[in-house]
């Protein structure tokens, strides 16, 4: 009786025994499914990452040649835009640009110039500088030399200045204008840009005597 009950408690132990791997084995492929499961899942967003970044590719391969073209043509419009800037700003420049202005219309006086501390007034992304210079003085002449003078701005070549105001006083009695003007200059400095050369005249820097021509001696 008893070897009938342990051979019965043999063959429990064996089932039990037997379950327990049973359990071991699907836990197991349940640890082993749930990492590749999430590997899986891993590799698939990559996939579809790629697959977002290889669309674009092809998109922007489809589009090369517009691209280069409106590459060339934007590049060639910066250039236009810079040219019509200085390299740098200085005081000599401004005074020998007046004095370039008065010889070139006869007959207008310029009186008064006062010239302000250039200043930085933006930074392109490129690391060039955009700065700014403002000088006020008045010019007098004919009404038809004043409208020269406005359209002086206008034209003027590799430079940008920029009239901020303009003020008209008359006078009857002379028949002469006076204009007062508030004017901005704007460059922009950077890698490879140079300022035009400015070309001063000779001028005199003194005399012996400011009272007389000739040198006095005394004794």
């Amino acid at each position: 009786m008893n070897e009938k009950k342990s051979n019965q408690n043999l063959g429990s132990l064996k089932y039990l025994l037997v379950l327990v791997g049973v359990i071991a084995l699907v836990a197991s492929y349940f640890l082993v499914f749930s990492k590749y499961r999430t590997e899986n899942e891993e590799i698939e967003a990559e996939i579809e990452e790629l697959q977002e970044r290889c669309d674009d590719l092809e998109l922007k391969n489809r589009n090369k040649d517009t691209v280069l073209k409106n590459t060339e043509e934007n590049n060639e419009k910066i250039e236009e835009i810079l040219s019509k800037f200085d390299g740098g700003l200085s005081y000599q420049a401004e005074i020998v640009d007046l004095q370039n202005f008065i010889n070139d219309n006869e007959g207008i006086d310029v009186p008064t110039l006062t010239i302000a501390a250039p200043t930085d007034v933006y930074t392109f992304v490129n690391g060039n500088i955009g700065k700014a210079i403002t000088y006020n003085y008045a010019s007098t002449g004919t009404y038809d030399q004043m409208k020269e003078a406005i359209k002086y701005f206008s034209e003027y070549k590799g430079k940008r200045k920029v009239p901020s105001s303009i003020a008209f006083v008359y006078d009857y009695a002379e028949q002469k204008v006076t204009l007062s003007f508030s004017v901005t200059e704007y460059a922009v400095t950077g890698e490879g840009r140079e300022q035009k050369t400015v070309s001063i005249p000779e001028y005199t820097k003194g005399n012996l005597n400011i009272f007389y021509d000739e040198v006095i001696t005394i004794g």
